[in-house]
């Protein structure tokens, strides 16, 4: 094939390529502007529109060149907008139909990192679906992710109020020292209280126990060891009338893990967890029990009160029933502790 040959080959391959005429391509992001009321990045261009990067470039030789011929200035190189970044986490959710991971994130090969989002913005991963609310939930375009976001937290809360809490109180395995636990669960003026009953709770099920008072010098509410077993539980017990949002207090209790973690290893602890007792936990927790892991390597458990309660129950009805080896696996596993997690352990 000789040079003439070869040039109408690659032309005519690249005419194949072209969909959309260069005023279409102009008309196309003029519409969408107009649809999601700015200027669109390149990411939200190519997700709404069926033109290709291809055309793009044989068109205008790059983006930025195909933002000036619309009428807009382009982003200067290294400049990050937090409402493209929120844009992209949308998008994300439609493609995978789910509240996606922080490592969906990368195998998609979206930018900027999810470090660099921390901390440009603040933001951990766990806060985007909070800020994706908090930008588009009026705008029509994004309903159905909205739609997603409200109707996965919906169904977490229908779980939770589903179970059902049995009333401890007049049971006769409940200590009187904390028979009020579920009452104080939900009272954040009685939280000093909560966080002595939990306490004793873990002392009670064989725990060698320290308090801390909670917050005060950044420490955690206590400190559980097992030093047989060779493992430490780092203690937060959190009183709320509604869910505890853990997503909000990713620094306060990845604080608490980098404050005792060392000191616990160095005095021969070879495991530690992190363990938080609250009334009833959120939709998002599970995305902050990740966050935690990431940046700690220590697995979180969320432990629903009526659950601590229930477990010191069975302990005292059958002390053989509580194994300190099997209890460490679902500490291992991590995540929150429900009724079926519970039962299995006991079993």
């Amino acid at each position: 094939m000789n040079k003439m040959e070869l040039e109408n080959t690659i032309l005519e391959h690249e005419s194949l390529q072209i969909k959309h005429a260069k005023e279409d391509m102009i008309n196309e992001y003029k519409n969408l502007k107009e649809r999601i009321k700015e200027a669109p990045f390149y990411r939200t261009f190519y997700a709404e529109t069926n033109i290709s990067v291809h055309e793009i470039q044989m068109y205008f030789n790059n983006w930025t060149n195909f933002v000036r011929e619309c009428g807009d200035e382009p982003f200067k190189k290294g400049q990050i907008d937090i409402n493209e970044i929120i844009a992209q986490w949308g998008y994300l959710v439609r493609k995978t139909g789910k509240l996606p991971t922080s490592n969906d994130w990368r195998i998609n090969k979206y930018s900027p990192t999810t470090e660099r989002i921390r901390s440009t913005f603040d933001l951990n991963w766990s806060d985007l679906p909070y800020k994706f609310l908090e930008i588009y939930s009026e705008k029509s375009e994004w309903s159905d992710v909205v739609a997603l976001i409200n109707d996965y937290h919906t169904k977490s809360l229908a779980e939770t109020a589903g179970i059902e809490k049995t009333m401890f109180n007049n049971s006769i395995s409940v200590p009187p020292s904390v028979q009020n636990l579920l009452e104080l669960s939900v009272s954040r003026e009685r939280g000093k209280e909560f966080e002595k009953g939990v306490n004793h709770i873990f002392q009670m099920l064989g725990f060698e126990v320290t308090e801390y008072g909670g917050n005060i010098d950044r420490n955690p509410d206590g400190i559980a060891k097992k030093k047989q077993e060779e493992y430490a539980i780092v203690i937060n017990s959190k009183s709320r009338k509604k869910s505890y949002k853990i997503v909000t207090k990713i620094r306060e209790h990845v604080g608490y893990i980098k404050k005792f973690y060392k000191p616990l290893k160095d005095d021969g602890y070879r495991a530690v967890y992190l363990v938080v007792v609250s009334n009833t936990f959120d939709t998002f927790s599970e995305m902050g029990v990740e966050q935690i892991l990431s940046e700690t390597q220590v697995k979180t458990t969320l432990l629903p009160a009526h659950l601590l309660l229930n477990l010191l129950i069975r302990k005292i009805e059958n002390p053989a029933s509580f194994d300190f080896k099997k209890f460490q696996k679902l500490l291992i596993e991590g995540g929150e502790i429900t009724e079926a997690k519970l039962n299995k352990f006991m079993q």
